[in-house]
């Protein structure tokens, strides 16, 4: 614990947990939030007066952001702000007004903002293409159209065109209205379809202001047989999944969205404790090259021998590898500096250790393979060590990185198959119960086996009221007793002792056009996707749950008015039985 004196109660708010950007973020920032003390919500609560979709059910859990439940505030408000104007985002956080926030992205009145340099990784991209690979003629489909950072994107793609006086070739009809972050299918159509537009003859390259759109759009085009980087080029922004996921990876603009949610956190802290010196912060970002552009290829990785560089001393040879991976100090002096301690004083067996170390922790945290093989080429090709010694080095290094990546491969493998097959017994389970008693009950039995150790689950009843059905916590208590409490709160009083430590994920439950209430889990550094489903499962059986307990009410009320009727007949005289039977007959 880094303060144990105190227990704030800090909240999370985003869009989701499941895709783009917040796969990173959110797990990485509810991992630093548990070294200290007290509690950490994470709300994602999808786009802020969405009514086009479902988005607007899980709005509702954002009522639950306020200062009876929290302590501080951290919003990342341009996730959450869609298409929205700045008038309604600003509206929005006014809710906030009394409780500390911190936002991210986006800047809200005077609170303090972390945010992140998205016009220049943009624009250095933009001009790796021009300068490497020769493009002209790019297109470019635009994000959200009140999204600052999209438009900052887009910026940087424009003044990278006009920096090399390319503004000529970007006709209007290669750039595409604005669009939400997942309709690049639809960006891509208007390009394609509507505008007659054909990669390879039209268009050189393509961008997309995130990797969510541009995956969606590179897939689009394969079905019509336009495949990367064969007929065209792919450009994007953001290093989340999707740009790893494709069959050639998308050269991105990667963001460090763990010091972004790391660096609010803290900040947000110091807000709390009264600090009055914080100012805003923006984070670089760079360009990450990989095969969708042309680079990267096989060919090119495996052939380290290169122009030798003139790296003669050992801290020169550091910064390279610091510059290459954009390492911070901290990692430096943790990483680098004993690794190549060890290299330079010949101690092999502490320099393979070490690396193997590393190496784990790289491809734990889903590294870059490509990196790996540019440090050695960066190394082979220099000259502060004897030729042999390197020669060696290089031998053993390159056969230790394909068989670390394959064991991390096979364990990760290995915990997903198990941890689907543990879902898939939960949903199992979860279809063949008829009553709110054997849900929680049932969800005390599988959560933990996934590491989720408390859950509670609550009901809206009206405007007023919110009706906590049951849960269970991590001393293996469970409870289904139904408490009807304030909806103002998180949970009923009674319980709410029970989270003044801890990190949660607090998810909306609704099906269809009805929202149904929430549920609050313990963290469990689970993808976000395996969240979403089981949010999903749940209000499911909650809705069929209810359908049933609809049935079987009505089912009961009939049976007792038919067994009213026979009383009622068994029990009148037969002259005044028979006239009765006839006008019921009628």
């Amino acid at each position: 614990m880094k303060d144990a004196s105190k227990k704030n109660k800090i909240g999370f708010i985003l869009r989701s947990i499941h895709f783009g950007s917040s796969l990173k973020l959110w797990r990485r920032l509810s991992n630093y939030a548990t070294q200290y003390s007290g509690s950490f919500f994470v709300f994602p609560g999808g786009t802020i007066d969405e009514q086009k979709n479902s988005e607007k059910f899980r709005n509702e859990i954002y009522k639950l952001v306020n200062s009876e439940n929290l302590d501080g505030i951290i919003s990342w408000s341009s996730s959450i702000g869609g298409e929205r104007s700045s008038e309604e985002i600003e509206k929005f956080h006014s809710n906030f007004n009394n409780i500390p926030f911190i936002t991210i992205g986006r800047k809200i009145g005077n609170n303090i903002n972390v945010s992140f340099d998205a016009y220049s990784g943009m624009k250095e991209l933009v001009l790796h293409f021009i300068n490497t690979h020769d493009v002209k003629r790019i297109a470019f489909l635009r994000g959200p159209k009140n999204h600052l950072s999209a438009n900052e994107r887009f910026k940087g793609f424009m003044d990278a065109l006009a920096e090399t006086k390319l503004e000529s070739y970007c006709t209007e009809e290669l750039i595409s209205d604005y669009f939400n972050w997942d309709e690049g299918e639809k960006a891509i159509s208007q390009l394609f379809d509507d505008r007659n537009l054909i990669p390879g003859k039209d268009f050189d390259a393509l961008f997309a202001a995130s990797d969510l759109m541009a995956f969606s759009a590179v897939n689009w085009l394969a079905k019509k047989g336009y495949k990367i980087p064969k007929d065209y080029i792919v450009g994007s922004f953001n290093d989340s999944v999707e740009s790893h996921v494709n069959t050639i990876p998308f050269s991105t603009v990667a963001m460090p969205m763990g010091k972004i949610g790391i660096t609010a956190y803290d900040k947000l802290l110091e807000v709390i404790n009264g600090n009055p010196n914080i100012e805003d912060l923006t984070f670089k970002t760079h360009p990450i090259i990989r095969e969708s552009c042309g680079c990267n290829s096989l060919k090119q990785i495996v052939a380290i021998q290169d122009q030798r560089k003139r790296i003669k001393t050992r801290d020169q040879l550091i910064e390279e590898f610091v510059t290459l991976f954009n390492a911070s100090e901290d990692t430096k002096e943790k990483i680098f500096i004993p690794l190549f301690d060890a290299l330079f004083e010949n101690n092999q067996s502490e320099f393979f250790r070490l690396l193997s170390e590393n190496l784990v922790s790289f491809f734990e945290r889903d590294g870059e393979l490509s990196y790996l093989f540019s440090a050695i080429k960066i190394f082979y090709n220099s000259n502060c060590l004897p030729e042999e010694y390197i020669d060696k080095i290089v031998h053993s290094v390159c056969f230790m990185i394909p068989k670390i990546q394959g064991q991390i491969s096979a364990r990760k493998l290995y915990e997903y198959e198990k941890l689907s097959s543990i879902i898939s017994a939960l949903k199992t389970e979860l279809l063949t119960v008829h009553n709110k008693n054997n849900l929680i009950k049932i969800l005390a039995e599988y959560f933990p086996q996934i590491g989720i150790n408390n859950a509670t689950i609550v009901l809206y009843e009206n405007e007023e009221f919110s009706r906590y059905i049951g849960g269970f916590n991590s001393s293996g208590e469970v409870r289904t007793e139904e408490v009807l409490f304030p909806s103002k709160l998180l949970v009923p009083v009674k319980f709410a002792k029970e989270f003044e430590y801890g990190t949660y994920v607090v998810q909306p439950l609704y099906i269809g056009t009805k929202s149904l209430g929430y549920i609050i889990t313990g963290y469990s550094d689970c993808d976000g996707n395996i969240y979403e489903d089981f949010r999903t499962s749940i209000s499911n059986t909650i809705e069929s749950i209810s359908l049933f307990e609809e049935t079987n009410s009505a089912k009961q009320i009939a049976e007792r008015a038919e067994f009213a009727k026979t009383e009622f007949f068994a029990n009148v005289g037969s002259d005044l039985c028979d006239p009765l039977k006839e006008l019921y007959a009628k």
